[in-house]
């Protein structure tokens, strides 16, 4: 499911760069289904306790399956990358390029944290400061910062994957001969292989920091036992 809304994701960019722009509501919607099925594989894995990744968008309910899970994963996108690209929209020269990679590292140091608190918590008031870095505490350095990176190559490898599809499809429409188009292929289903790939690991890693430390997290509505 992942890897189709990927390819058809890709798919549309092509028109929208040919300035055909009445398709646009489709890759949208595609982009918020995939962003809310990752959203519900973090709920699964983490809270529920399943083994097991979920099937594409669980029962399909517009509100528990689609929405919701789709909203927490904006927000931690909203609070942590959204900056980075503001940045760079508002600002020229040698400064954007400095500013885009700081505040994009920030942002990725903090998304695992927040992705988790958003998804899982159920209270936005968890992203007090106070609270987020608690949490980041609670999960311990060195799984905190392999959680940082196979979540900030998950972003790199799933950009990466479109950029190969929307290139592939111009391979396929302009190659001259079948070599070009296997080597084409090959590039673009490796990389959204990949992507898939990484995507889903780093849900299940944030899962189990959940499952192992929560007891641990200083969030509103949780009750701890006193040691």
């Amino acid at each position: 499911f992942t890897a189709f809304g990927m390819f058809l994701l890709s798919f549309m960019l092509v028109p929208l760069f040919g300035g055909i722009f009445f398709v646009v509501p489709v890759p949208l919607i595609t982009l918020a289904l995939i962003i809310a099925h990752y959203g519900n594989c973090i709920e699964e894995l983490g809270p529920v306790q399943c083994n097991e990744v979920p099937r594409p968008l669980r029962f399909a309910g517009f509100s528990e399956d689609i929405w919701w899970p789709f909203t927490r994963m904006m927000v931690a996108v909203m609070l942590t990358i959204l900056p980075s690209i503001l940045f760079t929209v508002h600002t020229s020269g040698g400064v954007r390029f400095v500013g885009f990679f700081t505040l994009l590292v920030v942002g990725l140091a903090f998304f695992p944290a927040v992705v988790l608190i958003t998804c899982t918590s159920g209270a936005y008031r968890n992203l007090r400061p106070d609270r987020l870095m608690g949490t980041m505490t609670a999960m311990g350095g060195g799984t905190y910062v392999l959680a940082v990176l196979i979540c900030a190559a998950a972003v790199v490898l799933n950009l990466m994957a479109i950029g190969a599809v929307v290139i592939s499809t111009g391979v396929f429409l302009t190659a001259k001969s079948g070599l070009e188009l296997g080597l084409a292929a090959i590039i673009c289903l490796g990389l959204v292989s990949i992507a898939v790939y990484m995507a889903h690991l780093a849900c299940w890693w944030l899962a189990v920091l959940y499952r192992h430390n929560h007891d641990q997290f200083p969030w509103f509505f949780e009750e701890h036992e006193r040691q």
